[in-house]
């Protein structure tokens, strides 16, 4: 996003058949490189892996299967395979990658420029980077695609004759590369037409983001007026009642009547001794020692204030709104959209719909009823492995959760 056309990942990992062909993430992963490299032009270089095995065996080296990436081995100086480098049908060339003079991690933060002698297929890929960045700069025209077939075209065979999956299309040697640089006239052109068209770009953008600016400014003083009129309704309501709670307000329709409202986090023996009500004309209350209780809405419209007196000198209070509409669902609100299960195990749904007064009812479907099921309340239950989305909706309002069952 930022302009770079070489890609440099010196890195790998193992996974079985089986999980590349059933991870989202690998999958995701994938198609994220081969985007990279095939919609935004970019060459991605990656290192062939150090565990001394084929690349696409019974398990699979992570990235370097990926055929769209130049996939590099490493060789000594005398340009014989290391031993540990991965091999296979997706090796494209072999880099210097056995003794290599290489920058270190330091030992403390205040350590940053320790030398010292590498190998692995992670020293070879940054030659090659190196290589395919110097093709970009020579030949701005290139597609990702045609920096590859270059990369391959200038390597010097190795091992048996022709491409072979210990060796790829052999040595990358840069020195060949140098020998092309009688052809870089046309090259710096169309380098100047690209700076050209990158200044256009450069104004363009600017403008953009000054027309972003000016919106996000109209927007700020839109989010500051409305947060005035809040604290404007919430001071006059500090005023009326000190001890109300001005984070939430609860609505109810005229004579609707509310369990939904519990006094949470009684502990130690504390209990309610008493429940109150602002205004009986708006709300009324029937508390319990538990902290459960009852509201009944009454038949004028306006705000009430709900106390619950704690026996420990705690108070809790809730705001009430009574309004002419009924309650319908405005949210929903989920501790996780993204829930993990194993075969056999059932789990409540932690999903809240808001306002908790909603007087629309939730209902809860499974768009993979063979892989999790749901019952009207919520319980799920794994059934298969595979991966299922559960749709919850009240009213209008939808939220979609993603079951990943093993």
């Amino acid at each position: 996003d930022n302009g770079a056309k070489v890609i440099n990942l010196s890195l790998a990992g193992t996974v079985c058949r089986s999980a590349l062909q059933n991870s989202d993430e690998l999958q995701s992963l994938q198609e994220c490189i081969v985007d990279t490299i095939t919609k935004k032009n970019v060459v991605i270089v990656v290192s062939s892996g150090n565990f001394r095995t084929n690349i696409i065996g019974d398990t699979v080296t992570v990235p370097s299967y990926i055929p769209e990436c130049v996939v590099v081995g490493a060789v000594d100086s005398r340009k014989n395979r290391a031993a540990f480098s991965n091999y296979g049908s997706t090796l494209d060339v072999v880099a210097p990658g056995v003794d290599i003079i290489s920058s270190l991690l330091g030992d403390s933060p205040s350590v940053h420029n320790r030398i010292g002698i590498m190998s692995g297929t992670s020293m070879a890929a940054p030659h090659v980077a190196a290589e395919a960045a110097m093709l970009r700069m020579m030949y701005p025209k290139y597609s990702s695609a045609q920096v590859e077939n270059k990369i391959k075209e200038l390597a010097e065979d190795c091992g048996a004759s022709g491409r072979d999956d210990y060796y790829g299309n052999g040595f990358a040697n840069v020195f060949n590369l140098l020998k092309q640089l009688e052809e870089t006239r046309e090259a710096a052109e169309e380098a100047a037409r690209q700076a050209e068209e990158a200044r256009k770009a450069e104004e363009a953008r600017k403008a953009e983001e000054a027309r972003k600016a000016e919106e996000a400014r109209k927007a700020e003083e839109a989010r500051k007026a409305e947060e005035a009129r809040k604290a404007a309704e919430e001071a006059e309501l500090r005023a009326s009642n000190p001890h109300a709670n001005v984070d939430y307000v609860i609505p109810l329709k005229k004579k609707q009547r509310s369990d939904m409202l519990k006094v949470l986090g009684l502990s130690g023996g504390d209990r309610v001794e008493s429940w109150e009500s602002s205004d009986t004309d708006r709300a009324v209350v029937q508390g319990r020692a538990d902290g459960t209780c009852i509201v009944i809405a009454g038949s004028k419209t306006g705000r009430a204030v709900i106390t619950a007196g704690c026996a420990s000198g705690r108070k809790v209070v809730f705001r009430i709104k009574v309004q002419k509409k009924k309650v319908k669902t405005k949210s929903f609100r989920t501790a996780s959209r993204r829930i993990t299960m194993y075969v056999g195990q059932t789990k409540q749904l932690d999903v809240q719909a808001f306002p908790v007064t909603t007087v629309e009812k939730v209902k809860y479907s499974s768009k993979k009823r063979k892989v999790v099921s749901v019952t009207g309340t919520g319980i799920l239950t794994a059934k298969a492995r595979g991966t299922a989305t559960i749709v919850v909706k009240s009213g209008k309002k939808t939220v979609r959760i993603k079951v990943v069952v093993s």
